[in-house]
């Protein structure tokens, strides 16, 4: 017989960091044929695999046909470093293919009176991330993806720059046995980018019927995945950018209230100053005395607002809920952050009109 055989080999990722884990695999990858078989001018052939890791079956596919092929599922040697495949006439068989996992050496040695082949192989699967951008909170954002294996090496990335898509295309990637599995898909936003301006939907496919991988779904900028031998994932990762929310609070300085008195109300109203109220008013209202107000009181609370409408923000007296406030009593100013870095020429200590907000 003659051996073919691969050694003393190692397996790296795309950034040249050993991978172990791996899973190698030989096979049949020409008729194998008994001499009782309906072509017996081939002659008798025989198969012995062999490996420095142990061999199990990696798949199989059943022949059909009397006298070809391995004769059974479970051949000799199965589960150890030698498998024997020896067709026998009469007797149905199998084309297999076996498997070792973190195998430096692996081959077959083929008897044959003809002609036989073997075929070599590592085990992968594919992962695609898309990236989708629905809008953009500046103009100039952009989001970076990669695909991270478990050495840490990046073995995937793509960038949006200023269009609304990216892909990092099919990676193979290499699924292993024994050890991390763990890839990590992510993005991260380009120069001047806030990715909490944005909002994360990821959705995942798997091309491979049958497969019992978990795939990422939800929310977050980075998910982690396992692919199985076989696996060919796209994950789509969506940006949505978020709704503007406003929140207005109240704080009394100098010697705060004139009355112990005096109660203090804010919102935010649409229209005019003296539009509709559209805010929550559950802990509008303040409490409190001289110059404090009770924490978690006077406020507005996070409010929802929709981009391009106007608001006002304004302040009523309580003499609306039957006391003796007169807002005329006071100075009234407002200063406005923006805790996004967006908005620019907001105002600090300025006056606040409580006819025009």
């Amino acid at each position: 017989g003659e051996t073919i055989n691969i050694s003393n080999f190692a397996v790296t990722d795309a950034a040249g960091h050993p991978v172990t884990g791996y899973t190698m695999v030989v096979s049949d990858h020409e008729a194998t044929a008994n001499l009782g078989a309906a072509d017996a001018g081939w002659g008798d052939e025989e198969q012995v695999y062999t490996s420095n890791k142990p061999l199990t079956l990696f798949n199989s596919f059943a022949l059909g046909t009397a006298g070809y092929g391995c004769p059974s599922t479970s051949p000799p040697g199965i589960g150890t470093t030698s498998v024997t495949c020896l067709p026998q006439s009469g007797v149905s068989g199998y084309d297999e293919e076996f498997q070792a996992v973190n195998a430096t050496s692996i081959g077959a040695t083929l008897t044959t009176t003809a002609r036989e082949a073997v075929a070599f192989a590592i085990e992968t699967a594919q992962v695609t991330l898309n990236k989708t951008v629905t809008g953009r909170a500046q103009a100039a954002d952009s989001f970076n993806l990669s695909t991270v294996d478990p050495q840490g090496a990046t073995v995937g990335s793509a960038s949006t720059g200023l269009t609304n898509t990216a892909t990092t295309g099919a990676v193979t990637v290499i699924p292993q046995t024994g050890v991390s599995n763990t890839y990590t898909l992510s993005e991260a936003g380009g120069a001047g980018t806030n990715l909490a301006d944005y909002s994360q939907a990821w959705s995942c496919t798997n091309a491979t019927t049958g497969s019992s991988t978990v795939l990422p779904s939800g929310s977050g900028t980075s998910k982690t995945l396992d692919p199985a031998v076989g696996d060919n994932i796209t994950c789509t990762l969506t940006n949505t950018v978020l709704p503007p929310t406003l929140s207005l609070t109240k704080a009394l300085g100098g010697t705060g209230r004139i009355q112990n008195t005096d109660q203090f109300r804010v919102h935010f109203q649409t229209g005019s100053a003296v539009g509709p109220i559209v805010s929550d008013l559950t802990n509008a209202l303040t409490t409190g005395t001289g110059t404090t107000v009770t924490p978690g009181t006077g406020t507005t609370g996070t409010f929802t607002a929709t981009a391009g409408t106007t608001y006002y923000l304004n302040e009523g007296a309580a003499t609306s809920f039957g006391s003796t406030t007169v807002l005329g009593n006071y100075n009234e100013t407002i200063t406005c952050t923006d805790a996004a870095g967006l908005q620019t020429g907001l105002p600090t200590n300025a006056a606040l009109n409580n006819t025009t907000g």
